[in-house]
């Protein structure tokens, strides 16, 4: 008996796939999928066009001949990369307090795919800083899950101007011995607008 035509016919594909998402819709893929009756390339469709874009999960595919032959496979879209975090670069305040003082800063945060909220540092623009360095660490997490982080320190210096030491006016006495003659003078005392300070010593 003989062999229908069909049975000599072959459809092959390079299978499962697997992309990153390059938009909230996906990303377009092309794949080749060829098929062939007694050596003569025949057409395949498939029930997703090469080149379509493709949707964040996975999709199979199924393609066929006129003659009935299909291969499947899966294309996967995957979304892993973290959203991208903007920080300010380090950066120096004075002040002229003790306590510190209340910075501001801008950081936001994109993604290609979606954020599910703004992004969020462990101290809050707009916040008091103490007097020396802070660490501010800021994160961002898109809609699967991925988180990107940034960094940048907030140093807030003072005391520019020194203390105000205040002295005495100049004082003459006379001697009482060879040895000279003990003096006392008043209290020298010494501010500064922060009250950082030792002393003052004489």
């Amino acid at each position: 008996w003989n062999i229908p035509d069909g049975w000599k016919t072959t459809i092959s594909a390079d299978g499962d796939i697997t992309a990153e998402a390059t938009s909230s819709d996906g990303i377009p893929i092309s794949f080749p999928v060829s098929a062939s009756k007694d050596g003569q390339s025949v057409t395949v469709t498939c029930d997703h066009a090469s080149g379509s874009t493709f949707p964040l999960g996975t999709t199979q595919i199924i393609c066929s001949t006129a003659e009935g032959r299909t291969t499947s496979f899966m294309v996967s879209v995957e979304d892993s990369t973290p959203p991208t975090v903007s920080a300010p670069a380090d950066f120096e305040v004075n002040t002229d307090y003790a306590e510190g003082i209340n910075v501001e800063f801008d950081v936001t945060a994109t993604d290609l795919i979606g954020l599910s909220g703004s992004a969020s540092c462990n101290t809050e623009s707009g916040s008091l800083f103490p007097l020396g360095e802070s660490v501010i660490t800021c994160t961002a997490t898109d809609t699967s899950g991925n988180t990107g982080t940034a960094s940048f320190k907030i140093k807030v210096v003072t005391d520019i101007a020194p203390p105000v030491i205040n002295v005495p006016s100049d004082i003459t006495v006379d001697a009482t011995s060879q040895s000279g003659v003990s003096v006392e003078y008043p209290t020298v005392t010494a501010t500064d607008p922060l009250g950082i300070m030792e002393g003052p010593t004489c």
